[in-house]
């Protein structure tokens, strides 16, 4: 194993601290209370109300996975990489279904993309940096 990058485990860090934002922020949706969703905008019950279950499994793989991913990239694991490419695709469909598969832009305007973009892309540059580590013999 070569030497590792001054960055890495900040990086690494980093990383796993947004996957456990995102863990955080399924295990909330799930938590949400009637009483919770009756005080949402319309627009947001609405659409909150047509989404599958396969969406919700989506986004458990999605949150899930890529804490386990972002774990094993700071314990500098070669399966991360693969874990962090499971979490990305699972975060493209979920972002994909999300705005294709529900009446979002319709009800929520074009803002609505701007969030899945972000995680979309964080989550592309966090896989792309594990595969960089792995290419550079940084991970076991």
């Amino acid at each position: 194993m070569t030497s590792v990058s001054k960055n890495f485990k900040v990086v690494a860090g980093l990383s796993l601290a947004w996957m456990l934002l995102g863990l955080a922020m399924f295990v909330m949706d799930l938590m949400t209370t009637p009483e919770q969703v009756a005080a949402m905008p319309a627009a947001q019950q609405e659409i909150r109300a047509l989404r599958p279950m396969g969406l919700m499994v989506v986004f458990g793989i999605s949150t899930v996975v890529g804490v386990i991913g972002a774990l094993g990239l700071l314990l500098r694991k070669r399966w991360s990489v693969q874990a962090l490419l499971v979490s990305l695709i699972a975060v493209v469909v979920q972002g994909v279904w999300s705005i294709v598969g529900l009446p979002v832009l319709e009800k929520l305007g074009a803002g609505a993309v701007i969030l899945p973009l972000i995680v979309t892309l964080l989550g592309l540059g966090i896989w792309r940096y594990a595969a960089k580590a792995h290419a550079n013999g940084w991970l076991a």
